[in-house]
């Protein structure tokens, strides 16, 4: 059990008590007659915590040789960026990388208490497995939620509508089958010429419901993701770039269908008009609250409006907002606190305290190797 005293939740201040890492009561005066474990955040003003849905932890990278892959990302990063949920994927690299790999990742950061979920394949098609199949993988695989796939990028296989509608087919029957969401993410290029138009294609002609379709980098086609979003799907925006495309996308589309992650971890690399690789970088999961404050400071939105873009948006795109993305009673206890200067002071995941005073508490395997 856990109390939280003294949290300023939509600027009143209550206390939040949680048992087997649900809320169970949301109150105030809350008396400890128990003398179960208790923090006090002195009224600092806390939100739900980051779920991030689109996380390279196990590094992504990799396009200008061995020595361009992106390190797999740490347990203190994810905790100190306010995310203690997050999707993770493979990116270009299914070669040097591998889903069991990811997998492997996953649950470790299920046993470090992060609410971690993953997704078969990676940009190719056909899409690599575990099991030898999409439908398979979803169905059998725990942490397996749907599966990843390139479309519109001069990286990708250049599916077919045929084959884009079968593999989103094995995700939806594969979802069904396990109780997941059965999603199918697909990258988008910055140099694509396609867009969605595949996408908006199979629709058209076959029963697949939209929800199964999960359009990211959405900077790169936002006319088209604003099309999806009323159509009914939900798109998701990059952090750290395209502010202006995100707001054109807030004032253009449904709010409750646009959502935000980090790509953290993942290559940002540079190329030329004629697609010669210029440079690289890599993504951080810290951007994604950062742009959320960003969103605020440029354009006006308020911090709790943007903060459910990477939180309540997301759960309920991953049809886990039965368990996290609000704080509500009977869901999970994850929680950010902020500081007056809006940084992250304490995190809370499944009802532990993970940060405290912008300190880590929680030692990993390996942590000083």
């Amino acid at each position: 059990m856990l109390l939280v005293k003294n949290a300023k939740v939509n600027g009143e201040v209550i206390d939040i008590l949680s048992l087997d890492g649900r809320i169970t009561k949301l109150g105030k005066n809350t008396h400890n007659a128990y003398a179960i474990d208790e923090i006090d955040l002195e009224g600092r003003r806390v939100y739900p915590s980051l779920i991030d849905g689109h996380v390279h932890v196990t590094g992504g990278g990799g396009e200008m040789g061995p020595t361009s892959r992106v390190p797999e990302i740490k347990y203190g990063d994810i905790i100190m960026s306010g995310v203690t949920t997050l999707v993770g994927l493979l990116g270009t690299d299914s070669v040097t990388r591998s889903v069991e790999n990811l997998v492997s990742k996953v649950k470790a950061l299920n046993e470090y208490n992060i609410r971690s979920y993953a997704l078969t394949g990676a940009y190719e098609y056909p899409s690599k497995t575990i099991t030898g199949s999409v439908k398979k993988d979803i169905t059998y695989i725990a942490e397996i939620i749907g599966c990843k796939l390139a479309i519109s990028d001069h990286r990708s296989s250049y599916i077919t509508e045929d084959e884009l509608a079968r593999l989103a087919s094995e995700c939806y029957i594969g979802g069904l089958f396990a109780g997941k969401v059965g999603e199918l993410h697909m990258h988008t290029g910055g140099m694509g010429k396609e867009g969605l138009s595949k996408v908006f294609h199979v629709l058209e002609k076959h029963e697949i419901p939209i929800k199964v379709f999960r359009p990211t980098h959405c900077k790169n086609v936002v006319e088209d993701a604003i099309e999806f979003m009323h159509m009914g799907g939900y798109a998701d925006f990059t952090a750290g770039s395209g502010l202006d495309a995100i707001d054109y996308a807030l004032k253009k589309a449904p709010f409750d269908k646009i959502t935000l992650s980090s790509d953290s971890n993942g290559s940002v690399p540079i190329w030329s008009e004629d697609k010669e690789l210029l440079g690289i970088g890599a993504a951080k999961i810290g951007a994604l609250f950062e742009t959320i404050k960003e969103l605020r400071d440029k354009y006006g939105y308020s911090l709790e409006d943007m903060i459910k873009l990477a939180s309540t948006n997301v759960a309920k795109a991953l049809e886990i907002d039965k368990i996290t993305g609000e704080i509500k009673e009977g869901l999970s206890l994850d929680i950010m606190a902020l500081d007056d200067d809006d940084m992250i002071d304490t995190v809370i995941s499944k009802g532990v305290v993970e940060m405290k005073e912008k300190k880590v508490l929680r030692k990993t395997n390996f942590s000083d190797f």
